[in-house]
């Protein structure tokens, strides 16, 4: 172990960041040490050259698969404590069923009753592939799940001292930008919009293409079906025909036809409730849940390039929903996922 972690104090440049957690993924320090560490860095809030610096040392030390070129992942750093529906899960799904490839890269829940490891399980997803089946289930299905500690066994030496810590830290926010899929296309939910100017210098620092950062006011880490919500497109080349050139924009569900729903009515339960949920939800009930989706849903299209704008988007994913092509995509995953070898 060395002896002495960087002052938390001070904001540390891209490679102070990158060999710090270097260091601190390759076991180097103190665990208590660490966690006070870390503790007084979300204090003082994380800075984009420190959460890029994280997340390229997460980067360099993940077990990655192959990927077509405009694969796209949809998820959320968490942390918003609203213990909400699996929406990204589903969204993934209404995404592939327009044949835009998802590497959805997630986790067993940490802050909610189940996260999406714990949903696609109960569903029947086998969630624990090896790389290569994973990447052989992207290519014949369009979509695969990514299981965390598959392929990053070193942030798994760190889950129980985060678990000790009890507060989000920036692994939070590395989490989304270290896609195993090496994706360059992304919606990415934030629980709150204050760190939208770090992540956007973050998310140029790694050089990603498009990505489109959300946060509903509830707080969420989604775009909200109760308020209004926050929404910044970031493009590394601007493209003229696009209808939603980049920049910050509020949205709420009235904007694009959808009710307003109390946040009350997407709380989500365990892993068989959440299951059962995203089952109504792919044979066409209507239902918060289903609207939560769609407003979501858009948002990923845009960043897909499916969609130029929201209205669009919706329509786009309710007609995917209602023609039974989410579900079939769906079920092509379950059945191919539960036939590997």
């Amino acid at each position: 172990m060395t002896s002495v972690l960087p002052d938390p104090t001070r904001p540390l440049s891209f490679d102070e960041a990158r060999k710090t957690f270097g260091e601190i993924l390759d076991g180097f320090y103190d665990k208590d040490d660490l966690a006070a560490f870390l503790i007084a860095m979300s204090k003082r809030g994380e800075s984009g050259a420190e959460i890029a610096g994280a997340a390229k040392a997460a980067i360099e030390r993940m077990v990655t698969i192959k990927a077509p070129e405009d694969t796209i992942d949809v998820c959320g750093t968490g942390g918003d404590g609203q213990n909400s529906l699996n929406i990204s899960t589903a969204v993934s799904l209404v995404v592939a069923a327009t044949h835009i490839p998802v590497a959805k890269h997630g986790n067993r829940a940490s802050s909610s009753m189940a996260g999406a490891a714990d949903t696609l399980e109960a569903l029947g997803v086998k969630i624990d592939l090896t790389p290569k089946q994973a990447e052989h289930c992207l290519k014949e299905t369009g979509i695969t799940f990514l299981f965390a500690p598959t392929y990053h066994p070193a942030l798994v030496e760190l889950a129980p001292l985060r678990r000790k810590i009890g507060q989000p830290t920036i692994f939070n926010l590395i989490g989304p930008l270290a896609n195993p899929a090496q994706v360059s296309r992304q919606l990415i939910g934030l629980a709150s919009p204050c760190y939208f100017d770090a992540y956007s210098e973050a998310i140029s620092l790694l050089g990603l293409d498009t990505v489109l950062l959300v946060s509903g006011d509830d707080p969420l880490d989604e775009v909200s079906i109760s308020k209004s919500s926050t929404a910044l497109m970031i493009r590394k080349n601007e493209n003229p025909n696009s209808g939603l050139p980049a920049g910050r924009i509020r949205i709420k569900p009235a904007d694009v036809n959808l009710d307003t729903h109390p946040i009350s009515s997407i709380r989500g339960g365990n892993a068989d409730y959440n299951a059962q949920a995203l089952l109504d939800l792919l044979a066409g009930k209507a239902s918060a849940y289903r609207d939560a989706v769609l407003i979501n849903a858009a948002g990923a299209l845009i960043v897909a390039e499916k969609c130029w704008d929201w209205d669009d988007g919706v329509n786009v994913a309710s007609n995917v929903i209602d023609s039974g092509r989410a579900s079939q995509v769906f079920e092509a995953w379950k059945k191919f996922s539960q036939n590997l070898r």
